[in-house]
C-alpha cells in the first residue's frame, strides 16, 4: 500500500512526543479519565452509531483521538513509563487498541496515521527482531511496559511498522529460531533428524494425522514424504522439499473443505473458514483441528503459501483478542441485523417474546443454551436489551467457537510463537498465510525464474511466454500462478522468497516432420508440477498458440493429466 509521506507528519502530534511525562498533572488526569470512559463506550457503540450517526464524535474527531493516542503511547513506550503513569498508560493503550481494531475491520483512518510516530526513528528490521527476541526470553509480561525499548513498541504497537517490515521481522524471527535449533543440535535441513512419513493418496489427512500429530514442536524438522498411489504402489521420486510442499497443500485442501466436516464457510460470497461447531462431536474432531493448527504453523514456518483465508472472528481468537458486537456482521449477517433491530426497537421489546437463550442444532438434535444462569426464565425488556444483545454476540463470537479455536491455537503455537503472531491484525494474518495482492508483478516473477530442460532466458518460447503473461488479465495471471504453485497469490516479500523457485521446464512435443515444415505449431498442452513450482512448457512457435494453450490449461484446472 502506498503511503502519503506528506501526511505522516500531520498525524504526529507534537505536544505528545514526550509521552505522559510531558503532560501536566491536570492534563494527565483528564486524559486518563477520557481513555477509561471512552474504552467502555467503544465496547457498546455499534457501526451505525460510529460510522453513520457519528456519535459521540464525528469521524474526523475520531481520527484526531486515534492520532493523539497513537503518538502518546508510542513515545511513552520509546522512553520510559513511571509507576505513577502506569495505570494511565494501561487505559490509553486499551483505548488505542479498540480504535485500531475497529479501523482494521472498517477503515476510518488513513494508513499514514498509524505509521506516523515511528517514521523517523524506527530501528532496522534485524535489530528490532533481535532486541525483541532477547527481551521476550528474559522479561516477564508485567515488566515489558517499564522497559523503554523496541521490544515494548513491537509488543504493544506493532502497527507503527509498515506491514512489509513486520513480515520481514516475522521471517527474521523464524531464521533466528532455526539457528538456535541448529546450535542445540536439532538439524533443520535434510539429514538424520528428518521425519520420514508414508502417505496414501486416498487417505492423506488420516495418514498425516496418525504419523505427525504427536510430534508437537518437532514438526519444525524437515519432513521426507513417500507417497503410495491409489493402486497401493509406492510412487517413484525423491523428496527434496517439493513433495513435502505437495503433502501440506493437498492435506490442507482436503481437511479445510467444508465437506470434511472440520471447518465451515462464513458465507457463499466471502468463503472464509471457521471451525465447524459440530466438529467436537466427530471422532478425534478436536484433536484433528489441533493438528490442522500445526499444519498451518508448519506452512508459515517454511514459507509455504496456502490458498485459504480464515474468518476475522476466528483469527482474533488466534491473536488472543476478544471479539465485540459489530464483528458479528462478518460471521452471521442475519443475526447481526436482528440484534440491531432489537437494539433500535422503539416500542416495548417484550412484544418480541425473547429470552436469554440461544438454540443450537447438530446432527438433527436441538439444544437450548442459556446466555446467563436461569436465562430461559428471563424475558428481554427495554431495560436489559443491551445486556441481551451483547450476551448473544459474546456467545456467537467468543464462547461458541472458543473451545475449537483454543485447540487450533495449541497446534499453531507449537511452531509459531504467540508473540510473532501478534505482529499482525486479522486481515494481515490471512495475507501472511496466503500471499499478497490479487495480481502478480510480472517483472519480479521474471527476475526470479529459473529455466531447465534446454530453455534459457533468451529462448524464443520464453520471450513469447513473458509477452503473453504481461497481456493476461490480473485474474488470469493469478490462475497461472495457482496452476503452477497451487496458490493464486505471490509471496508477500516477492518471488525471491518462493520455495521452491518458480521454474519453466522445456518438454518435448511430438510433431511429424511434414507438419513442422508446414509451419504448424505444437498441440501438446502445458502442464505443471506444483510440488516443485514448475511449469512444463512445450516449445511453441507462435504467441497465439502459447496464449490459447496456456489459458485452456489453467482455466480447465488441468495439470499433469492433460499433458
Amino acid at each position: 500500500m502506498e503511503i502519503d509521506e506528506d501526511s505522516i507528519d500531520f498525524w504526529d502530534v507534537e505536544t505528545l512526543k514526550c509521552g505522559p511525562e510531558g503532560l501536566s498533572n491536570s492534563s494527565r488526569c483528564l486524559f486518563h479519565l477520557f481513555c477509561a470512559t471512552y474504552s467502555h463506550l467503544l465496547l457498546v457503540l455499534d457501526d451505525i452509531e460510529f460510522y453513520e450517526k457519528q456519535v459521540p464524535f464525528t469521524l474526523e474527531q475520531q481520527r484526531k483521538i486515534a492520532s493523539m493516542l497513537n503518538t502518546l503511547v508510542y513515545n511513552a513506550l520509546s522512553h520510559s513509563i513511571s509507576q505513577q503513569s502506569k495505570t494511565f498508560m494501561d487505559a490509553a493503550i486499551r483505548c488505542l487498541h479498540l480504535l485500531y481494531e475497529r479501523d482494521c475491520r472498517h477503515q476510518f483512518c488513513p494508513p499514514s496515521l498509524w505509521l506516523s510516530p515511528a517514521r523517523k526513528n524506527r530501528p532496522p528490521i534485524a535489530v528490532a527482531a533481535r532486541t525483541h527476541g532477547v527481551l521476550s526470553t528474559h522479561l516477564k509480561a508485567d515488566d515489558s511496559l517499564a522497559v523503554p525499548s523496541t521490544h515494548s513498541v513491537i509488543t504493544t504497537t506493532p502497527h507503527v511498522f509498515p506491514f512489509k517490515e513486520r513480515v520481514q521481522m516475522f521471517r527474521e524471527f523464524i531464521s533466528m529460531d532455526k539457528v538456535s535449533r541448529r546450535m542445540a543440535g536439532q538439524v533443520v535441513g535434510h539429514g538424520s533428524q528428518a521425519v520420514e512419513i508414508v502417505i496414501r493418496r486416498g487417505h492423506i489427512v488420516e495418514d498425516g494425522f496418525q504419523q505427525l500429530n504427536s510430534l508437537g514442536s518437532r514438526l519444525k524438522s524437515s519432513i521426507h514424504v513417500s507417497f503410495v498411489s491409489e493402486c497401493g504402489l509406492p510412487e517413484a521420486g525423491l523428496d527434496y522439499g517439493g513433495l513435502s510442499k505437495e503433502f501440506l497443500t493437498d492435506l490442507a485442501k482436503a481437511a479445510f473443505s467444508p465437506d470434511y466436516g472440520l471447518f465451515s464457510q462464513t458465507s457463499a460470497s466471502d468463503r472464509l473458514l471457521i471451525p465447524n461447531t459440530a466438529a467436537r462431536f466427530l471422532e478425534n474432531g478436536v484433536q484433528m483441528i489441533e493438528f490442522l493448527g500445526r499444519i498451518v504453523g508448519k506452512a508459515l514456518y517454511e514459507g509455504i503459501l496456502l490458498d485459504y483465508s480464515f474468518s476475522h472472528v476466528f483469527v482474533q481468537k488466534l491473536l488472543g483478542r476478544y471479539s465485540f458486537l459489530d464483528e458479528l456482521s462478518t460471521l452471521d449477517p442475519e443475526l447481526y441485523r436482528n440484534l440491531m433491530y432489537v437494539k433500535h426497537y422503539d416500542d416495548d421489546v417484550k412484544e418480541l417474546f425473547l429470552d436469554f437463550t440461544v438454540t443450537e442444532e447438530a446432527f438433527g438434535k436441538r439444544q437450548i443454551i442459556e446466555l446467563k444462569p436461569g436465562g430461559k426464565d428471563v424475558c428481554v425488556t427495554n431495560e436489559n436489551k443491551l445486556q441481551y444483545i451483547h450476551a448473544m454476540a459474546d456467545y456467537k463470537l467468543n464462547r461458541q467457537v472458543l473451545y475449537l479455536s483454543n485447540a487450533f491455537y495449541r497446534g499453531l503455537t507449537d511452531l509459531i510463537s504467540p508473540s510473532w503472531l501478534k505482529l499482525f491484525n486479522a486481515s494481515e494474518f490471512n495475507q501472511l498465510l496466503s500471499g499478497g495482492n490479487y495480481d502478480i508483478d510480472v517483472d519480479d516473477l521474471q527476475n526470479n525464474t529459473r529455466y531447465t530442460g534446454g530453455y534459457t532466458q533468451g529462448s524464443r518460447t520464453i520471450k513469447l511466454f513473458w509477452q503473453v503473461l504481461a497481456g493476461f488479465e490480473p485474474n488470469e495471471r493469478c490462475l497461472l500462478l495457482k496452476f503452477v504453485t497451487s496458490c493464486s497469490r505471490a509471496p508477500l516479500l516477492g518471488f525471491k522468497h518462493l520455495q521452491p523457485t518458480f521454474t519453466i521446464h522445456k518438454v518435448a512435443g511430438d510433431m511429424p516432420l511434414w507438419a513442422a515444415i508446414g509451419g504448424q505449431d505444437l498441440e501438446r498442452l502445458p502442464s505443471a508440477s506444483t510440488c516443485y513450482n514448475t511449469l512444463k512448457l512445450p516449445s511453441y512457435k507462435r504467441s497465439s498458440t502459447l496464449r490459447a494453450k496456456l489459458l485452456y490449461a489453467i482455466k480447465s484446472n488441468a495439470g499433469f493429466e492433460l499433458s
